[in-house]
């Protein structure tokens, strides 16, 4: 259900979401992990987040992808 494979940072940028682990998230965001990235089932970090209760989580990816539509609607990669 992903739009496009996984790459070697989203993995660890879904697991961290999933335990709540926000140092983890923002490295692996630094790193070069998709905000977007979805796992198998579709579901995204931030969606991940939201449902085990992280909110400081969910809100550091929801800003990270408002930046990442900032710099895609300015006509740099996303």
């Amino acid at each position: 259900m992903t739009d496009r494979p996984l790459s070697p940072a989203d993995r660890p940028l879904l697991d961290a979401a999933e335990r709540g682990d926000l140092d983890a998230v923002r490295a692996t965001l630094a790193a070069g992990a998709s905000v977007g990235a979805r796992d198998a089932d579709g579901t995204t970090a931030r969606a991940h987040a939201e449902r085990r209760g992280f909110p400081d989580i969910a809100a550091a990816l929801r800003a990270a992808e408002g930046q990442a539509g900032q710099e895609c609607q300015a006509g740099q990669p996303g």
